[in-house]
């Protein structure tokens, strides 16, 4: 059963392999947030040295990479998946919220829990996250 062999690997901003894993994920994604163009290897490089997260791991199941998570300090998370499957989804995230507690809220900065952002079109990750009892809190646009 694949959430008993689900393995939360540190990110080591160092390691060259840790750097081609997260590349491959990165480039594997079919929706993105954050940026809408292809990064290149050296600026992806540059973003895994200067580590802006919490936490970041990668995850594995037995020998295979599954994808990798993030935790900001404002309590969000992000996931991405090599190849999109809810109870794959499911599982990681149930793990995460077992094995990592929320930063204190601070009012007007951060809530007291963690939230999850999707893209619109990922309804894999949004029908996941309704099914384990998240709810929706907020619609959010951009200019560009």
């Amino acid at each position: 059963m694949i959430k008993d062999s689900i393995d939360f690997i540190d990110v080591d901003k160092f390691d060259k392999s840790h750097h081609d894993v997260l590349f491959r994920i990165l480039n594997s994604r079919k929706y993105n947030i954050s940026h809408d163009r292809k990064v290149n290897y050296e600026d992806h490089i540059l973003f895994v040295k200067n580590n802006p997260y919490q936490n970041w791991c990668i995850v594995k199941n037995k020998d295979s990479t599954l994808g990798c998570f993030y935790i900001t300090y404002d309590n969000y998370i992000g996931v991405s998946l090599i190849n999109e499957e809810k109870s794959i989804y499911k599982n990681i995230i149930a793990k995460i919220f077992r094995e990592y507690k929320p930063n204190p809220k601070i009012d007007s900065v951060r809530r007291e829990s963690f939230c999850i952002n999707s893209n619109p079109n990922n309804i894999i990750l949004q029908d996941a996250l309704e099914e384990i009892g998240l709810r929706k809190i907020q619609v959010t646009f951009s200019s560009l």
